[in-house]
């Protein structure tokens, strides 16, 4: 049997008898679904997507313990939530000059009182 070209248009020569193999699980074309936002993508840009994925985890820039943050939430995470920010005081404004990790600005602001 004389081989074929894929129907995913990858390029490769492949006997109609393994033409379903080949799409299925060799197939550079093939569609994946990305593990993190299950859109669908070719295999072959799939890293390419990661790269760029909003439901992608990342390391917090600010190497806290959290676990990873998901890409769309960083800017939430680095704004609200990462213990490892460096916040200023609440009482700034009176002129406390006191700059703290965000995890110990609670203890910071009940010495204040």
């Amino acid at each position: 049997m004389e081989p074929v070209y894929c129907d995913n248009k990858c390029g490769q020569k492949v006997s109609r008898k393994q033409m379903m193999q080949h799409k299925a699980i060799e197939c550079a074309k093939r569609l994946v679904a990305c593990r993190y936002c299950a859109k669908d993508f070719g295999f072959d840009t799939l890293q390419a997507h990661h790269a760029k994925c909003g439901r992608f985890p990342i390391a917090c820039p600010n190497q806290c313990d959290s676990p990873k943050v998901v890409r769309e939430e960083l800017e939430s995470h680095l704004k609200d939530n990462c213990p490892a920010l460096m916040v200023s005081c609440p009482f700034k404004e009176a002129g406390c000059r006191f700059k703290v990790r965000n995890q110990r600005r609670l203890t910071h602001k009940r010495k204040k009182k």
